[in-house]
């Protein structure tokens, strides 16, 4: 995948994923590097602070994602890990340049029916927020704040069964 970013990189800011199909869903891991910055929940949007967001086209149709997945480090007045997805579990830990977050997202949440045999398709983005509320977007495949509108561009994913 290309590695695309928009917003002011003041430290060097940059993230690493991992993604592992289980029977249970998806495990997924974000390794979010601030630059030695802390996380900055949003006001409202989760989007306007630090967060890691899934956009997931089940179908691989190219057209728009059918879902949108955001997780964060905290949230105002919450100072856990957290998911715009009910089902999914999430844990968190402070690094010391920034955070990770480990999370297991339910295939349902992500709109497939258990683990899927077909290719779906997939890309992330890391919103890095400060004080005045987003600042830099990290795109994994399609084009800076794409992700949303198309998912033309997502990453082309095929689950294969350990022999």
């Amino acid at each position: 995948g290309s590695h695309l970013a928009e917003g002011s990189n003041r430290r060097g800011e940059k993230a690493r994923f991992w993604l592992l199909a289980t029977k249970r869903g998806l495990a997924f891991i974000a390794d979010v590097d601030k630059g030695g910055g802390a996380p900055m929940p949003s006001n409202r949007d989760w989007y306007n602070g630090d967060c890691v967001e899934i956009f997931i086209d089940p179908a691989l149709e190219r057209k728009r994602p059918a879902k949108q997945i955001f997780f964060a480090y905290n949230r105002p007045g919450i100072d856990r890990a957290a998911s715009s997805a009910p089902g999914v579990t999430i844990g968190r830990v402070r690094t010391d340049r920034g955070y990770a977050l480990e999370a297991l997202i339910p295939w349902d949440e992500l709109g497939l029916s258990g683990v899927p045999d077909e290719k779906f398709g997939l890309d992330v983005q890391v919103d890095v927020g400060d004080a005045d509320g987003r600042r830099l977007q990290l795109t994994y495949a399609t084009g800076t704040n794409e992700a949303w509108i198309t998912a033309a561009n997502f990453l082309t994913v095929t689950l294969s069964r350990p022999d």
